[in-house]
């Protein structure tokens, strides 16, 4: 009998595809009340927005991608995504000066890019093709929507055979999103749907699940058995198999007393804190633009990471929703370890104003603080990940990991 703890997205996938592969029985358990982990979405649509607490979109590119849109559409929520394109126009050709001062500006256009044209082939850089000498960045733009973006993502994908997903062949959903060009996709109400989906899932298919339970220690015994010591019911049960969807840190003191050299391991690994600040304003008008949002670059030292415009990509029936992230790896530096909610509130809208120009008082906010929510992919995190699969493989533990902390390993 699998026992997976942890019932976020990652646990509750891990129980999905267990139960699919006709795996029973199997049993769930989860620390907090409430499954869904990091994804929170509060409704409000009698009021005509929706407060994403934590994260919103969903990649489309790509093998993880490809699983994330068959499991949508195995849930039956296709009907409930919201697509989010990329700028669709595309150009057969352009001047070599007129991509280049759109892309780069007008000084290197006009100071580089037309000296260089005039020593190479004696010519007018505003007649001569963009293809003649940049010809791999004009196609990467045209292709992914950015030059260094589609520089990045040819090196990455371009000359590899892709992993292997879980698909036999694409599915309708997958189908749509390259024809379309999605870049990423919401839902429409919510992202949390898909968790709460699959909780209905479980529950249909007889997979035990429990909320406040939390796992205090495993035991491993010879058998290649194991004893799962949860707290709560103060319960104790024994299982063959482990699947672990924890953070690190939390999984590491489960294991310390028999393994504390994995368990050091599974520390090793850091984890940032991000303050998620919601703003709703009852008009629709505050935006200039129409756009996704924007991200902060750290060498502009404001103490946000970017602002999400919600209300431009989803259906706010006349409002205007931001979302305000901020800490991140910052987060002690601008915050401290124990910040006054008040605090960030005024920073948020402070920043909001400063940056957007926006001096209404939202009609309602939202602030969660996300501790220790996002694993960090340092220097060596390949390593540390590859160590902890072997140490597991060397012991022979029933212990499988899944979630945010294993990256994808060649």
């Amino acid at each position: 009998m699998p026992v997976v703890l942890g019932g976020g997205i990652g646990g509750l996938s891990a129980a999905y595809y267990l139960s699919r592969k006709h795996i029973s029985p199997i049993k769930l358990f989860e620390k907090s009340n409430r499954y869904g982990g990091w994804i929170k979405s509060e409704n409000h649509r009698d009021k005509g927005y929706i407060f994403e607490c934590g994260p919103r979109t969903l990649r489309t590119n790509g093998p993880a991608a490809a699983n994330s849109l068959q499991l949508i559409q195995d849930l039956e929520l296709n009907d409930a995504v919201v697509p989010v394109s990329r700028n669709t126009h595309k150009l057969d050709d352009e001047s070599i000066f007129d991509f280049t001062e759109r892309r780069f500006g007008k000084e290197v256009a006009q100071y580089l890019i037309s000296p260089m044209i005039c020593g190479i082939c004696a010519g007018d850089a505003k007649k001569i093709s963009v293809k003649f000498l940049m010809k791999e960045f004009f196609e990467a733009e045209q292709k992914h929507g950015g030059v260094f973006k589609g520089l990045v993502l040819n090196g990455l994908f371009g000359k590899k055979v892709p992993k292997e997903s879980f698909l036999d062949a694409e599915v309708e959903i997958q189908k749509r999103a390259k024809e379309d060009q999605w870049n990423m996709i919401l839902m429409k109400n919510g992202l949390e749907m898909i968790p709460k989906r699959l909780v209905t899932y479980l529950n249909n298919n007889n997979v035990s699940m429990d909320l406040n339970s939390e796992c205090r220690k495993l035991t491993f015994y010879s058998d290649k058995s194991l004893a799962v010591h949860m707290t709560g019911k103060e319960k104790e049960l024994t299982t063959d198999h482990i699947i672990s969807a924890l953070p690190s840190y939390k999984l590491a003191s489960c294991v310390e007393e028999q393994h504390p050299s994995l368990a050091f391991q599974l520390r090793s690994i850091e984890y940032v804190d991000v303050a998620v600040v919601n703003l709703q304003y009852a008009t629709m008008d505050l935006l200039d633009i129409d756009a996704f949002g924007f991200l902060v670059p750290p060498s502009e030292q404001r103490p946000i990471l970017g602002v999400i415009f919600d209300s431009c990509c989803s259906d706010m029936s006349g409002n205007t929703v931001l979302t305000v992230m901020m800490g991140g790896e910052w987060f002690q530096d601008y915050f401290g370890s124990k910040p006054d909610p008040a605090y960030l509130l005024n920073v948020a809208k402070s920043q909001v104003k400063d940056i957007l120009n926006i001096s209404m008082e939202p009609k309602n906010v939202k602030l969660n603080i996300l501790k220790k929510c996002i694993p960090q992919y340092t220097l060596g995190h390949y390593e540390r990940v590859e160590a902890i699969r072997k140490y597991i493989d060397n012991y022979n533990l029933p212990l499988t990991l899944v979630g945010a902390l294993m990256m994808e390993l060649e």
